[in-house]
């Protein structure tokens, strides 16, 4: 007998992965995220609402991924939304509906997932590390994006560029993990 799914347990169990990945970071207020979901065509061209499980595998592994990544970053954005004035102590101000949309846009457009944290400027850092050491940093606003780039960790070797909002950043983000990570 064959093993079967319903599409409704599929999308249940796309949106727990991504509900739970979230759940390691403490300031993180896990009901205020609400996970993107991709629901995919499982229905291997029968009439009926019941799925085999290796058309659910064979056709998750073609297109239904998940980026936990992503979704812990955007977690964390909606966490951030929910920050009142003086969150860091020294008088921050709150983050504005515009500028949490504009950074999820950014988070939803990259191949590769970074660490992310807010700064007191309202701006938002976003960290590659590589296993050299070498660090590439992004300081996002809606108005510019520094971007600073550190080879094998050395100072002395940094590389600088500032960007305006005319850039497609995400372009810039892709084509520089690719370029300086290979990936």
């Amino acid at each position: 007998m064959m093993t079967s799914f319903s599409v409704n347990t599929v999308v249940a169990t796309v949106m727990t992965v991504c509900a739970l990945s979230t759940i390691s970071s403490p300031q993180i207020n896990n009901n205020a995220y609400k996970p993107s979901v991709y629901v995919y065509d499982y229905s291997d061209n029968t009439n009926t609402n019941q799925l085999s499980t290796n058309a659910i595998i064979n056709q998750a592994q073609r297109e239904a991924t998940v980026d936990v990544g992503k979704c812990i970053n955007l977690g964390k954005l909606d966490a951030i939304s929910q920050y009142e004035r003086n969150w860091n102590g020294y008088n921050a101000d709150v983050f504005s509906s515009e500028k949490i949309d504009f950074y999820k846009s950014i988070i939803e457009g990259l191949n590769k997932q970074p660490d992310i944290v807010p700064t007191a400027a309202n701006t938002l850092v976003l960290q590659y590390y590589s296993e050299d050491g070498s660090i590439l940093f992004y300081n996002v606003s809606m108005d510019k994006t520094e971007r600073v780039y550190l080879p094998k960790g050395d100072i002395r070797k940094a590389e600088e560029r500032i960007y305006t909002r005319e850039n497609n950043m995400i372009d810039i983000i892709n084509k520089d993990m690719e370029t300086v990570y290979g990936s």
